[in-house]
């Protein structure tokens, strides 16, 4: 028989942030437009030169569908290396990713750490910004 097993595939997974503050008077809402608080979402690429914004993967708030989006990485904590099992998170890597060697461990935990440190970073800037007004 042949060989049929397949390399795990790796990704970052975060939780999106429960009270977000939006807009000049600071209002708090839970979670985001498109996820709701707490919701698990997985990072399927990233953006090395701009730090801010992620491509995420997550269901939906309102109709459960999972959908990809770029989003904010300070709106994202809780950042953990976790093996992908769901079929629609792997078809998302897929397609994005013909070569599944970006999708390994040691990426992943490199793409953690540094996200890690944006999400930091952007939420700093927002509170430093806010307190000088």
């Amino acid at each position: 028989m042949g060989d049929t097993t397949k390399e795990i595939i790796f990704c970052v997974t975060a939780n999106v942030l429960k009270d977000i503050q939006w807009g000049e008077e600071g209002s708090s809402k839970n979670g985001t437009k498109n996820f709701q608080g707490g919701a698990k979402v997985s990072i399927i690429d990233y953006y090395p030169d701009i730090c801010e914004r992620v491509v995420v993967v997550g269901h939906h708030r309102d109709n459960g569908r999972y959908i990809e989006l770029s989003m904010a990485v300070r709106h994202l904590h809780n950042f953990r290396v976790t093996a992908v099992y769901s079929h629609k998170v792997l078809s998302y890597i897929r397609n994005r990713y013909k070569d599944e060697r970006h999708c390994d461990k040691t990426r992943a935990k490199q793409i953690c750490e540094s996200v890690k440190e944006w999400a930091e970073t952007e939420r700093e800037k927002r509170d430093n910004s806010k307190s000088t007004r």
